[in-house]
């Protein structure tokens, strides 16, 4: 048995029981926000490249591969950070 001034008590704080849950807690809204920004840069870019390169209008099928583009990368970031 140790001697009493070896004993050390070390008290259980609230961020010490949860520090597992606010860290994924905190991966999962940094991973949604990094989606989001993602998101909103690439139709930004995609608007951008519309307006130079084709006059402003994107055919139907360029809108929906740039759509689905946009949504897998999210999806991608999204599963990466949960």
């Amino acid at each position: 048995m140790l001697p009493v001034a070896m004993l050390h008590i070390v008290a259980d704080t609230w961020l010490g029981r949860h520090d597992h849950q606010l860290t994924a807690v905190a991966s999962v809204i940094l991973a949604v926000l990094l989606a989001l920004l993602a998101d909103r840069a690439l139709s930004r870019r995609g608007r951008k490249l519309a307006a130079t390169a084709l006059g402003g209008r994107l055919s139907p099928v360029a809108d929906t591969r740039l759509r689905f583009l946009r949504r897998l990368i999210d999806a991608t970031i999204v599963v990466i950070g949960v």
